[in-house]
């Protein structure tokens, strides 16, 4: 599988090269850099507790590049999206070019991850227990 993802990022303009690799760097890294005892993976996961808590903001961004991967299908799933990409995202950058694409990239990842928090923040004060949760 190694080889046909290599093999499509090839033909992928600057930008989803850019993409594809910073997801593999950043998915692959942190579980290396936590075992270092590093603790670098809630900088990357968006939930309430990271960025309302903890004050993380970044990880509204930087959700999109890290898969947290801790059996052999997380990785496998983690590859078959790097493909997914691979196939979609060269036609939306060459018809935005490679600025303008790596914009719209940042805004739908932010929106999706405003939408998602907005979305459990109202299901949590839907919800009829009022005991304090722990958002990790």
């Amino acid at each position: 599988m190694g080889a046909v993802i290599s093999a499509q990022l090839a033909l992928c303009p600057a930008g989803t090269r850019l993409l594809g690799a910073l997801y593999a760097a950043v998915s692959l890294g942190i579980p290396v850099l936590e075992r270092l005892a590093v603790r670098a993976q809630a900088n990357f996961r968006c939930s309430l507790w990271t960025v309302r808590s903890r004050g993380f903001v970044w990880a509204l961004a930087s959700s999109a590049l890290y898969r947290p991967s801790q059996e052999p299908i997380d990785f496998l799933l983690a590859a078959a999206e790097l493909s997914l990409a691979a196939s979609h995202l060269p036609s939306r950058e060459r018809e935005l070019g490679t600025l303008r694409f790596l914009v719209w990239t940042l805004v739908t990842t932010l929106g999706s991850n405003v939408g998602f928090l907005a979305t459990m923040q109202a299901l949590s004060s839907l919800s009829s227990t009022r005991a304090p949760c722990d958002y990790r």
